[in-house]
């Protein structure tokens, strides 16, 4: 079984992803439309999409559900990781952005009503573990969308199945 460039597809898919995810929050978008964040999802599966047809294209078609899903979610754990490398980068350098994010969140609290108490727990927890957050999300983040964005590049790509011919085993 013949590999295409995984990884190249997976730092150059993750540095598209970071500078979106970077002009979204200097745009203010990213804390004022917090659930436009999956907008950051967009080029993930556009590059699964190309990871997978390159990989069914080098391999002549000779593959399974199995052996792209593989590839493609290889493909997203280096996206994860260029991300996860990046929110690390962003809580060291970019203070704002906690602050923002600290302000994002008393003001959801406020619009859902919660006591003062509730808001203050929660703009602290925000303020203390800041961090933690930011890049736990990267990296569960990254490993979901990437789950489920492999199954449907392994769907889309064309499959002949397994190389008998070659005796391959999938």
């Amino acid at each position: 079984m013949k590999q295409t460039n995984t990884l190249a597809y997976g730092l150059v898919t993750g540095i598209v992803c970071a500078v979106i995810s970077y002009i979204m929050f200097r745009s203010g978008i990213l804390v004022k439309y917090s659930l436009l964040s999956v907008l950051i999802q967009v080029p993930l599966l556009v590059g699964i999409l190309m990871n997978a047809m390159a990989f069914s294209k080098v391999n002549n078609g000779f593959v399974t559900f199995g052996n792209v899903f593989g590839s493609c979610f290889r493909m997203s754990l280096i996206v994860a990781a260029v991300l996860m490398i990046n929110a690390i980068i962003e809580v060291a350098t970019v203070p704002q952005m906690k602050e923002s994010m600290v302000a994002a969140t008393r003001e959801n609290a406020m619009k859902m009503g919660q006591t003062d108490d509730q808001i203050e727990m929660g703009v602290n927890i925000m303020r203390n573990f800041y961090g933690a957050i930011i890049i736990g999300g990267a990296i569960l983040g990254g490993r979901f969308w990437g789950a489920l964005l492999s199954l449907i590049g392994g769907a889309v790509a064309e499959k002949k199945g397994p190389n008998i011919m070659a005796g391959e085993n999938m």
